[in-house]
């Protein structure tokens, strides 16, 4: 499988990149984000047969980078010996992004680790892959309808973020 294995990272690679560094929106955690992706991936490979590889990267992809997204939002509050809790600041993001990363991308992103899985999945795909609900419905074995219900729902809670 190494061969084989070259040629699906090297094929695949511009997509899972892509589609993780559009949910995380910096380079250090789209690094890592994208390792495990393929590692996952490779495991997966060697336990059952993959049909779509592409389907099957863009939907890790999709899922790690929520939980980084997660992860993050976990990291940003710790609590402190006398019960305080304090947001720390994000020493992994590179000079040149703190410039370009906007308020409201950030919120985006917070808000975004804090939806269920399924409506997060749903917003990702449609928006930071473009996806139409037919794609989505397909993607993740649904109807069209739970597609545009999920959809609704998350943006319904991230406006009310948002208006806060």
């Amino acid at each position: 499988m190494p061969d084989e294995w070259t040629e699906i990272v090297s094929r695949h690679a511009g997509l899972v990149v892509g589609a993780v560094r559009r949910i995380v929106g910096n380079t250090h955690d789209t690094e890592d984000v994208v390792q495990e992706v393929f590692a996952e991936a490779y495991a997966l490979a060697g336990r059952t047969q993959v049909r779509s590889w592409s389907g099957l990267l863009r939907r890790l992809a999709t899922l790690r980078a929520i939980d980084c997204l997660r992860a993050r939002r976990r990291a940003e509050f710790v609590t402190s010996p006398s019960g305080d809790v304090s947001r720390l600041e994000s020493a992994s993001r590179e000079p040149h992004e703190e410039f370009a990363a906007t308020e409201l991308a950030d919120r985006l992103r917070a808000a975004l680790g804090s939806l269920p899985a399924v409506q997060a999945r749903v917003f990702a795909l449609r928006y930071f892959d473009e996806m139409s609900y037919e794609q989505i419905a397909a993607e993740l074995n649904v109807s069209v309808n739970a597609v545009g219900l999920a959809l609704h729902k998350a943006r319904r809670q991230l406006q009310s973020v948002f208006d806060e």
